[in-house]
């Protein structure tokens, strides 16, 4: 006399938990649980209440941001780097120098403004003549 199977708990749905018939490896009753399974599996976990999402729109202006700053850092290290420390002001906007954006803002006994992209910095003097400097302490860490 062949010996009885034992009974097998029912296999229920992952999503809604309704019994499953048919093939043995079977998961999902239907195709809208599969998806539904799914589409919460991969939506990342709820944030605590307060804290700041970085989503993709916040995350791509924080990156164009950034760029346009790396864009006015290397902008200054080449005046500095291939003409004088002085140049006029319409020389600079030539460039496509993005006056917004900066990293640091430091003022001097003398009254002079330096705004810095990193650890290059620039003042507009009276004349609308520009003086560029190089600090590397300007760079916040």
């Amino acid at each position: 006399m062949p010996e009885k199977a034992d009974i097998e708990t029912p296999r229920l749905c992952q999503e809604c938990g309704l019994p499953l018939l048919g093939r043995m490896d079977k998961k999902f009753c239907n195709d809208a649980c599969r998806t539904a399974f799914h589409n919460r599996k991969d939506t990342p976990p709820a944030l605590p209440e307060g804290a700041y999402d970085y989503d993709g729109a916040a995350m791509k202006e924080m990156h164009r941001i950034f760029d346009i700053l790396i864009r006015n850092r290397i902008t200054l290290y080449n005046i500095a780097q291939y003409e004088t420390a002085e140049i006029p002001l319409r020389d600079l906007q030539g460039y496509n120098f993005n006056f917004k954006y900066l990293t640091s803002e430091k003022k001097y006994q003398d009254g002079t403004v330096y705004k810095f992209c990193f650890d290059y910095g620039y003042a507009i003097k009276p004349d609308e003549k520009v003086m560029i400097v190089y600090r590397p302490e300007e760079i916040i860490c």
